[in-house]
């Protein structure tokens, strides 16, 4: 039996689950379509023209059953979880980030405005996946080497900040206007 260790403060429980942001892209909008003509196509094809077993008609079934599964629930477009960051498909570990920068807008226009998440990477450290190359500015050290803009009322910075702080820890800095601002 394992007892926790009281000198670490144990963890909110709203942080035991990754943070996660689900974007739609405008694919959907083409592959919704081409699996349910596909699927009944396969489907009618190997039950009015073939008459193959029901098995076979089943893939026709599974292409449609994807296709809605797709459009109903889009991959992660950023996503903060004990592995490391996640910004579209590229997944960076916690160890190779320097720093997670919020940049909002100079002017805020509601309770969740438009953001902007980027990551300053260590220099030299490995290449993360889903990236071809990492360029290292030295007349800027703060550049961003990994960045994505999310719409309005998509990202919400205090439970990004809070999670990456919980997962990461590392540093959480705030941008408006080209000033910054660390928040942990």
């Amino acid at each position: 039996m394992t007892f926790p260790d009281p000198a670490t403060p144990p963890r909110p429980p709203e942080l035991l689950r990754p943070y996660v942001v689900r974007e739609r892209s405008a694919r959907w909008i083409l592959e919704l379509p081409v699996a349910v003509v596909f699927g009944a196509g396969w489907y009618l094809f190997t039950t009015r023209v073939v008459h193959a077993p029901a098995l076979f008609a089943l893939v026709g079934l599974c292409f449609v059953g994807y296709g809605v599964f797709r459009a109903a629930r889009p991959a992660p477009a950023l996503r903060a979880g004990p592995d490391g960051l996640r910004l579209d498909k590229v997944s960076v570990p916690w160890k190779s980030i320097r720093e997670v920068v919020i940049m909002l807008p100079v002017a805020q226009s509601g309770p969740s405005p438009a953001v902007e998440v980027g990551l300053r990477l260590h220099h030299g450290a490995p290449l993360p996946d889903g990236m071809d190359g990492v360029v290292y500015d030295p007349g800027d050290p703060n550049a961003m080497q990994v960045r994505r803009t999310f719409a309005a009322g998509r990202v919400d910075p205090e439970p990004l900040a809070a999670a990456v702080r919980a997962y990461g820890r590392i540093a959480v800095v705030e941008s408006r206007a080209g000033t910054e601002r660390r928040i942990g």
